[in-house]
């Protein structure tokens, strides 16, 4: 849901920063747990990934305000 909030607002750095986020803690952790806990350290490694970028959006929602347009 903040992703598309995010992109409502035309935040699109924001999106493309979480994404990598999600990208680097993914591709880290399939090669770190995959090859010591098999499938279950890659099933981890996803839920890592999608927990890393929860945090990063709810940050950044946080941290940002935002302006509502004003049709004059």
């Amino acid at each position: 849901m903040y992703i598309s909030k995010f992109i409502g607002n035309l935040q699109n750095k924001i999106v493309l920063s979480s994404s990598g986020i999600f990208l680097s803690t993914i591709s880290i952790g399939i090669i770190v747990l995959g090859e010591l806990y098999e499938v279950y350290g890659m099933a981890v490694s996803f839920v890592l990934a999608e927990t890393a970028e929860a945090i990063f959006l709810v940050i950044c929602n946080k941290y940002y305000k935002f302006q509502k347009n004003q049709i004059t």
